[in-house]
């Protein structure tokens, strides 16, 4: 889309406006300067700082001469363009004097605000960072953070797409010179580092202000150093990791004037930045200028051996993993989506012929100055065992020692063997732990596990697989490991169930043997086999001819090395595979 084109669309949305009493009166048609943003955003006031979240374009407002109070204005996005922009009288800036410039920060579980400001509380007049955070729909009053404000100005803060990081302007002393840009992390405890200075490949003895970073951390920033035409121009470098940037180039005209360029921000494809370059509205005005090719993600999804199909369903999902668009892919195995740069994406194919195959990746795009860019992705197809993902099941599978899934007639049964001392008085069986309370709402959710494998076997079971390039219906082979943790038994530890003897068992197992790790985890797989056995027994006495097609096997998998709690190891791995 040429710039043009963007214009008028951000033209016609001012028939969607929304009706605001405290925003001065827009230029209108006025403004003949290239990009500029004056049929909605832009007065003769000063506009600055564009910041976009959750669906809206946040700004910056002060007005000309004496009165330098900033205030916060937000416009909502839309298909169409931008509605008319309002005062964010929700924000918690209210609480400071004279703050701006702000970021924010947000995830499944937290909201986060970065403003710069002066509190009422200090004697301090310079600006610093301050923090608040949305707490059940309401923020709470900016705070200083303290690790990274010091006696001098601390202003432009700007937080990174996964919160990790944050950049700052300051004019603290042995620095590079003037105003430079210094960065924190917060580390795994939520603390921030100490600031330090981004170095003399960023900054320059001028000023250096107002930092974004896309989701890649490649840095943009205002600088009256480098190579600035006059005043501040924007540039852009590259970021190398370990919080390091490098490469600083100058983007070209007409971002850049001999004019002040400051506050860049990147939204699909587009940079946003203020400037005071002639025939505006007057001061700084809001821009908007096409940066970012187009990228075009082609995808191949390819089987080696030829054995399977690969025609399947493709969907792409935002950061936020809300479904954005769907495409079938047919036996070529080629599919395509046009995506936004400076985005995170993530990408799920699923195959009737594969059961449990479903790749999840992780997009990444980035800016590019190309006219269009191909993401090339190719998914090869696998012929080994596919497992079902249990990582929403945060729950022991098992009561500690125990070796029948935790379900709630399983539950019961323990607790009567225990109630009718069976169980846990012995030393032969101290290992055994009596389960308490918590349990109960483990057991629902086992159950709920175990039932989707059952829903999935019976789904693949009467899958026809016509279009999978199988010579017939293939076997359903479901492959059970079991797991303990690593707490070992005692000398005198033995098993105390009844004799086992059957075909899906390595070794027959007797009562009194000793217990051990191997052989519990052993127990847990086939008496999880026995579990969904039992559960598909109705299903498979209506559908007799699927009972064949069913393969069984279970295995030791002794002590799961994960990096977990003891509680989550108890657990079993079911895998599913097909076999002609």
């Amino acid at each position: 889309m040429n710039f043009s084109t963007f214009t008028k669309i951000i033209l016609l949305s001012s028939i969607l406006t929304l009706a605001s009493c405290s925003l001065p009166k827009p230029c209108g048609k006025e403004a003949s300067a290239y990009g500029n943003l004056d049929g909605v955003f832009n007065t003769k006031y000063n506009e600055f700082s564009p910041q976009f979240f959750d669906g809206k374009l946040y700004f910056t407002m002060m007005p000309v001469g004496s009165q330098k109070t900033e205030k916060i204005y937000y416009s909502v996005i839309k298909d169409t363009g931008f509605t008319k922009p309002v005062e964010a009288t929700d924000l918690p800036h209210k609480w400071l004097k004279n703050a701006g410039t702000i970021s924010f920060y947000s995830n499944k579980n937290l909201t986060e605000l970065y403003c710069a400001g002066v509190s009422p509380k200090s004697k301090q007049k310079n600006r610093d960072i301050f923090i608040s955070k949305k707490i059940k729909g309401k923020w709470t009053e900016p705070e200083p953070i303290r690790e990274i404000n010091s006696q001098y100005y601390e202003s432009y803060p700007f937080i990174s797409s996964d919160g990790n990081i944050l950049i700052f302007s300051s004019d603290r002393p042995n620095g590079v010179g003037g105003i430079d840009l210094y960065y924190s992390y917060r580390n795994s405890l939520g603390k921030w580092s100490t600031p330090k200075n981004l170095g003399n490949e960023i900054n320059t003895p001028e000023n250096e202000i107002s930092a974004f970073l896309d989701k890649n951390n490649n840095l943009y920033f205002a600088s009256k150093g480098h190579n600035s035409t006059g005043g501040y121009d924007i540039f852009k470098a590259t970021y190398k990791g370990n919080f390091t940037w490098g490469n600083v180039t100058k983007l070209p005209f007409p971002i850049n004037t001999e004019f002040d360029e400051t506050g860049p921000a990147i939204y699909k494809g587009f940079i946003y930045l203020a400037s005071n370059r002639k025939d505006g509205c007057g001061a700084r005005d809001l821009y908007s200028f096409q940066i970012c090719g187009d990228i075009i993600l082609s995808g191949k999804i390819y089987d080696k051996s030829n054995e399977y199909s690969p025609a399947g369903t493709a969907n792409l999902y935002n950061e936020n993993h809300q479904i954005l668009s769907s495409t079938k892919v047919n036996e070529d195995g080629l599919f395509e989506f046009n995506l936004s740069s400076d985005n995170i994406y993530f990408l799920e194919y699923t195959n009737n012929c594969l059961p449990l195959f479903i790749p999840e990746q992780k997009i990444v795009t980035s800016c590019n100055d190309t006219s269009v860019e191909k993401i090339v992705l190719p998914i090869e197809l696998p012929h080994e065992y596919n497992s079902f993902k249990f990582e929403n099941y945060k729950i022991p599978f098992f009561v500690t020692g125990y070796y029948k899934p935790n379900v709630p007639e399983n539950l019961n049964d323990l607790r009567n063997l225990f109630q009718m001392n069976l169980l846990g008085n012995e030393p032969a069986t101290k290992y055994i732990q009596y389960p308490t309370e918590e349990y109960d709402s483990y057991s629902i959710d086992v159950q709920d596990a175990m039932n989707e494998v059952i829903d999935k076997i019976k789904e693949l079971l009467s899958n026809k697989y016509d279009d999978c390039a199988l010579k017939q219906p293939p076997k359903i082979t479901l492959n059970i490991t079991g797991f303990s943790d690593e707490r070992g038994f005692s000398n005198v530890a033995k098993y105390m169930g009844e004799d086992l003897n059957d075909k899906l068992l390595p070794y027959s197992i007797k009562k009194d043997d000793a217990m051990n790790n191997d052989l519990l985890s052993l127990l847990r797989a086939f008496y999880t086999a026995k579990y969904l056995q039992e559960k598909l027994i109705p299903f498979l006495k209506e559908h007799p001819e699927y009972s064949q097609r069913l393969l069984w096997k279970i295995n030791s998998g002794g002590v799961l090395n994960e990096d977990q709690e003891n509680i989550f190891k108890r657990r079993v791995k079911i895998e599913v595979g097909l076999k002609e």
